[in-house]
This record gives C-alpha cells, structure tokens and sequence, in this order.
C-alpha cells in the first residue's frame, strides 16, 4: 500500500444499520502489533422524552515505534439514524457528506485509477463498518466523531438508555485513558429514579423536576461492560402530543391496569454450540428458573429446547407445582451446548403447540445448519402462536428474531450483556402474561387526518409504549384520539391538538422524515424495486444525511475535494445543525453568566458607571448573537 500525501477517504455503506455488536474501536490491521491505545473517550447524550441524541468523540494514539495501517470499526444502536461522521485529516476536522451511492463509487474508482492510496469504509457485516485507516504514524493521535439518534428502548416502567462500550472478549481493545459521558434528560414529566450502571463514577444532578444531568467519568479502564442509563417517570395512561407547526411526536404509554392472569408459557431455549460463549446457556437457566419460582400452580408451562433436533422436557404443558418445578431445574441442570441449530426444525415442532400458549424465544438467532432462507423461514412460523424473542449477545442475528416476533404480532427485547440475561427473561415473561389491546386506530376530530409513521401496531400490551410521528396536512385545533379493543372491552386515549404555522419541532420532522424512508425501504423489500420509490429514498436520505443501501458516506481532504467531484456540501442533517446552533448559543449564553459572576464577585461595593456600561453592551452583542443562532 503507498502513502501518499493526497489521503482520500470514503465511507459507503450498502444496507442500514441494525442491532449493536460493541463499541467503535481501533485495531491495527497487523494483529501481531498491539492495540491503539484510546487516549480520549467523550459521550455528549442528549434525552428528549424517549428519543436520544449522541455525539461520541475519540481519540487513538498509536503505542509503536512503526508505521500501521489501521481498521476504524463501529456500530449503530437498532433502529439509529448516523447525524455526523467526522474525521481529522492533517489536523483539521473533515466532516463527511452522504451523497448517491453509484456517484460515491464512481469518485472511488477514479482515486484508485490516478494509482493514489484510498481509504474505503465497507460493510463488515448487516450490522457493523469499517473503514481502512492509513498511514497511522508512529506515536500519532488519530481522531473520529460520530453522532447518532435512536428511540430509548421502554418497558414496565423503565427507560433504559445503552452505550455500547468495546467488550474485550470480541475485539482486543487498547486502554481507555481517559473517558467522559454526560447525557442531559428532558420529559414532559417528572423524571425519578435514575441511575447509571457501569461506565465508572457517576453524579446525577436533578435539575428540575422535569430535566436532570448525568455524568460519569473514568481513568484507565478496560471495558467489561455497557455503560447503561435507566430512568423512569410516573405510570399514566395519557395519551401525551406535542406539536410545533406541521409535525408532531405521539407518545402512549400503556399501563399495566389489571392483575395478570395465569397462563401457558413454553420456554424455547437454544442449546446449540455458540451458546457456550459468554456463559449464555447458564444465565438462561438462571432466568428460567426465576420465572418458576414466580408461577403458581394454577400456571402451566413446558420447556423445549433445539439444536440440530429438538426435544421437549414434557409432551405437553404442567401445571407449575413443586414436583414439576424440581424436575425442570434436573432437566436444565443436563442440558449442554452442542451441535449446530436448525430453525426449520423447530417451527415446524412448535406448530404443534396450542395457540394460546405464550413462547418465550431465547437464542442467538443464527442458523449453524445449513437451512432455507430467512423468508422461508419465516414462512414457517405460524402467525397464531405468541413469540417473544430474546436476542442473546452481541453477534445475535436480531432482525431474524424481531422478524419471528413481529409476525406473532409480539415484541422482542436484545440482551448484550449475560449478566441481564435473568432479569430480562422474568421482565419478558411477567409482561407476556397480560392481555394485550388489539386493533389500535388513530382518529382525529376537527382537523385532516396526519400522515404518521410507523403505522399503528396492531396488537401492543401493558408495559410497553407506542410512538409515532405525525405529518399534519394543514394548521388548526382538534382532537386525536387512539381508540383499542381488548377482550370485548373498547378503550380510547384522547389528546388536544393545536398546529401552528411557524417553525416544526426539528426532533418530529426529522424521525417523521426517518420513519419515512424505513417504510420504503420495506417496501422495496416486499414490493421490488421501482424508480419512483428509489428516487424518494435518495432524496430524503442526501436532504437529511443518512446513509441507506441507495447513499454513501464520503470524507475527502479537502474542500476542492468536493467541489473538483461535484459533490454539493450545503446539505446537513437538520437535526445535527439544530443541536450544533443550540450549543453555541448555550456557550455564548454561559460565557455571559460567567462573566456577571465574575464582575460581581471582584466589585462588591457595585459596579463604576463605566464598568455598567461595559457590560451592559457585551451582553447586548451576546444576546444578539444567540438570537441569530436560534433565528438561523
């Protein structure tokens, strides 16, 4: 490979990000060479409601005393959309520009053609990317920012808020020197009980009812574990909107209304050989058993368990006594990792099942057999039965298993870590056991129905949360109204609804806009291709800067880089712009306080006239200042 001093860097990836694997990290392409060492760590979080932005700043020395190539590797969360991806070229920050995918191939080529050295970020897999990084020089720093947005995942009560932190068991990772988070939280209501599990000394700071502050700092660390955030806010049933102009966010939180009734649960548990790694089979035991503990004998429950055949612990389903609880912990106690798996085999032995039975899915998601397709797969689930998967590890094959769910019209949860592994099993299991609302229609009253995105679940149960995005086709006042069926009982959340004209709320537009461009997606994916959905894809995905399988990320030196390739650098995420105009204008707004305080504090007889005046107009110029920020 030829260094040169012409670096050319490009970032092209073919499908959409999914679930998380571990942290960004950089390894040095050489694996006898030793780690990079990770000099600077920051995480700058910000919580709306249920909808989380991320900027992560890193910094990476290079320990040797020789020239290495390096592989630059990251994920994104399920479901996040990447705002920014930076990188520092010759010490100045080179942010990158999503642009069509077949012109971002095109420019690549001709790199390669004039025999310089490119850089190529490519898929490493459905859920991971990579980028080549060269030269790295011997003792140099070598500097990434990466920002994202995502939907905080909720269940019974609890946000929970994952930052994937590099797992040392799946990549060697080089010492964290020195690591920040912060996360500042925002909720229509107030926020209580929050803590931060891992990541190192933290501090929580509640600065309103309504908003707080988080930190976390560490020195010298080596990873083991995520970094997590959980907070909660008062269990309602209020169906919460707010809309700025045209768009709108809507968030219903489904109370837990009634005592759960016993019922049939089938643990399907995954023993085949990748079940041996990270102790997976152990802690699945673990939260089997937790859920036994917690049933009565008026319960009923069976175990099965697959590899390259499946067995079941009894022919049919038990009542939950002592006697039959001991026997479930002997046959779990025998069970031992081995062998591949075959899915086809076990839909076709859980189609035997009674239909009212609910199945808790406990496996890594990957087919070690050799077996159809995933489509024909899942062709093989019946759409009766109840399917509650839960993604084990980092490398679970999640979308497979999200797939199973979603067409038992269920939900599926992904466990990264073992070690909540337990707790996550006993949370899936007590939330299946409720009754969920079924045919779930958003109606409005007094104004023209909004265009949202995604559409309406149809089945969603107590402890779980709805959120969709509203388009409203013209300003006014009315009602929206969510109206369920469960059991013969009808159930409606109503809210006001008042759309100005005026600026949007940017976090609305832009996961509206998001949400958008995954239904086409999906429906290239059910339908085909069609010029005029690719078309609408490219558009709105280079408008809002996203990468999908139709754009690329491109990061060149230079800014004659871009205009030599004809690459139009005006667009940027709205949403990054927005946060990035809000922070200036927080800094211009702190350097004034800081500077009344320290005037004050310097003259305690009061300020001269003179010194009033001073002031008086360098507050004046910093007001005007932030108010251009936010106008703009």
């Amino acid at each position: 490979m030829r260094a040169t001093n012409n670096s050319f860097w490009i970032f092209c990836t073919l499908i959409l990000s999914t679930p998380l694997v571990f942290g960004a990290v950089l390894v040095p392409k050489d694996q006898t060479m030793p780690p990079f060492d990770l000099s600077k760590h920051q995480v700058d979080v910000r919580i709306k409601d249920n909808l989380a932005y991320t900027k992560i700043t890193q910094v990476y020395e290079n320990p040797s005393s020789v020239q290495l190539e390096g592989v630059y590797i990251f994920p994104t969360p399920e479901g996040a959309k990447i705002t920014e991806f930076s990188m520092w070229i010759a010490g100045k920050k080179m942010v990158g520009t999503v642009v069509e995918r077949t012109k971002a191939r095109r420019i690549y080529q001709e790199i390669v053609d004039r025999a310089l050295d490119p850089g190529i970020l490519e898929q490493e897999k459905r859920d991971l990317f990579k980028i080549r990084v060269f030269p790295i020089l011997p003792k140099a720093e070598l500097k990434f920012q990466i920002a994202y947005t995502q939907k905080i995942h909720y269940s019974m009560g609890v946000y929970r808020y994952n930052y994937p932190l590099v797992d040392a068991r799946e990549f060697p990772s080089g010492l964290t020197r020195d690591f920040s988070f912060q996360a500042r939280l925002e909720s229509p209501y107030s926020l209580k009980n929050i803590e931060i599990l891992g990541g190192g000394k933290s501090e929580i700071n509640y600065l309103q009812e309504n908003e707080a502050h988080v930190k976390a700092v560490a020195q010298n660390r080596h990873w083991e574990k995520d970094l997590v955030l959980e907070y909660q806010t008062p269990d309602r049933s209020l169906l919460h909107l707010e809309t700025i102009a045209d768009y709108s966010i809507l968030n219903l939180t489904i109370p837990i209304d009634e005592e759960a009734p016993e019922g049939k649960t089938i643990f399907v548990l995954d023993t085949s050989a990748s079940m041996l790694k990270n102790e997976h089979l152990d802690f699945c035991r673990e939260g089997i058993l937790h859920c036994l503990e917690e049933m009565t004998p008026e319960s009923h429950f069976n175990i099965v368990v697959f590899d390259h055949k499946v067995r079941f612990f009894r022919s049919t389903t038990v009542v939950a006594n002592e006697e039959n609880k001991k026997e479930a912990k002997k046959y779990l106690d025998s069970l031992f990792p081995l062998g591949p798996s075959n899915f086809e085999k076990l839909f076709s032995a859980l189609e035997k099942l009674p239909d009212n039975s609910n199945i808790i899915l406990l496996s890594d998601g990957l087919s070690t057999i050799s077996s159809p397709q995933e489509s024909v797969l899942l062709d093989l689930v019946s759409s009766e039965a109840n399917i509650f998967s839960i993604g084990l590890g980092g490398k679970a094959n999640y979308s497979f298993l999200q797939d199973i769910s979603e067409k038992t019209q269920a939900f599926s949860s992904l466990s990264r870590e073992s070690q909540e592994l337990p707790r996550l099993v006993v949370s899936v299991y007590q939330q299946s056991l409720y009754k969920p609302w079924e045919n779930l229609i958003l109606a409005s009253e007094g104004l023209e129905a909004p265009e949202i995105y995604p559409s309406c679940p149809k089945r969603v149960y107590p402890g779980s949360q709805i959120t969709l995005f509203c388009k409203w086709p013209q300003s006014g006042e009315g009602y929206v109204e969510l109206k369920a069926e469960r059991g013969g009982l009808k159930e409606s959340w109503k809210s006001e609804v008042s759309v100005e004209e005026g600026q949007p709320d940017i976090f609305a537009q832009q996961y509206w806009e998001y949400k958008r461009i995954d239904q086409i997606l999906k429906q290239i994916s059910e339908e085909g291709e069609s010029k005029e959905f690719v078309d609408e894809v490219i558009e709105l995905s280079v408008k809002n800067q996203v990468v999908t399988p139709y754009t690329a990320y491109l990061v060149l030196e230079t800014e004659d880089d871009y205009k030599n390739n004809d690459i139009d650098r005006s667009q940027k995420n709205a949403l990054q712009k927005a946060l990035d105009e809000e922070d200036k204008s927080r800094e211009v707004l702190t350097l004034v306080n800081a500077s009344l305080e320290d005037e004050n504090a310097v003259n305690y007889a009061g300020p001269e006239p003179a010194s009033f005046v001073l002031w008086g107009l360098m507050s004046l110029a910093l007001l005007c200042s932030w108010r251009k920020f936010r106008k703009e």
